[in-house]
């Protein structure tokens, strides 16, 4: 075990005694880089080179035997103590692609957006227990939440049934949401999105509560007049707030594309 750290030590000494022996040496031969680095050093063949000449602008250098000899222990030296770097466009090229494969790796959730005309508002689908919810996507509101209505059929942002959920031990609480007042009930239930696009492992790492996530069942009192269902964006509260959609979450960023592109849907994307 100890004879390997001093291998290790040995490979700086072993490429100044190198350096030092070609700078002072009168033989021809020369230590290839590669074998001086891996300890098997061997001798080449005696070269013949005497003396380099080098034009350059009409002038002529002479480059001596010991001079080339030195120019070849410096390069020797130089790859025993400095790593080797990118040489080409091709290495880079593959330094690259590897950080966008990291990057693309990443966790994320892109759900499709539906603008409503009536609401002037863009409206995102999900599932609490086995029913589907629409609500309007709220960047200033923080919980998730299900209508307590009586399964009208006029009614399209979805049928709320208590026998999907559980109590979640948490007392109601008195909201007021634009000008409306009502009780809110606080419940727990499996939660996902509907039609979103995400891989299976990349919601269970966003969302590894979703099996018993807290949600609110909003009272009609709330959903009158210019009240409604909302889906809240905003993670941190207060800590007598109930718990928020994403605070019971591990996403810690989220983005909205509003563009107009042929095949492509408007979204919500969370990270």
């Amino acid at each position: 075990e100890r004879e390997r750290p001093l291998a290790r030590q040995a490979i700086p000494s072993l490429c100044i005694a190198l350096l030092l022996l070609c700078t002072f040496t009168t033989t021809h031969s020369f230590v290839s880089t590669t074998a001086a680095c891996n300890k098997k050093l061997r001798s080449h063949q005696p070269t013949t080179l005497s003396v380099h000449c080098v034009q350059n602008n009409n002038s002529t250098h002479v480059l001596t035997r010991r001079s080339s000899i030195i120019t070849s222990s410096i390069a020797i030296a130089s790859s025993c103590f400095f790593p080797q770097l990118p040489s080409s466009a091709a290495d880079i090229d593959v330094v690259t692609t590897t950080e966008q494969q990291s990057t693309a790796a990443r966790a994320s959730i892109t759900i499709p957006l539906k603008y409503e005309p009536k609401l002037c508002a863009y409206t995102v689908s999900y599932v609490v227990g086995e029913t589907k919810f629409g609500a309007i996507v709220d960047t200033g509101s923080p919980f998730l939440v299900v209508p307590q209505t009586s399964c009208r059929p006029d009614y399209k942002w979805g049928c709320y049934r208590a026998e999907e959920s559980q109590p979640s031990g948490l007392e109601p609480t008195y909201e007021r949401f634009v000008g409306n007042e009502g009780m809110m009930e606080w419940r727990e239930g499996k939660f996902s999105f509907a039609n979103s696009i995400a891989m299976v492992s990349s919601f269970a790492l966003l969302f590894p509560q979703s099996s018993s996530m807290v949600f609110g069942v909003v009272s009609e009192s709330l959903l009158d007049g210019s009240g409604g269902l909302f889906l809240g964006l905003v993670k941190e509260t207060n800590s007598w707030i109930r718990p928020s959609f994403l605070g019971q979450s591990d996403v810690g960023a989220f983005s909205v594309d509003l563009r107009e592109r042929e095949g492509f849907d408007k979204s919500l994307t969370l990270y």
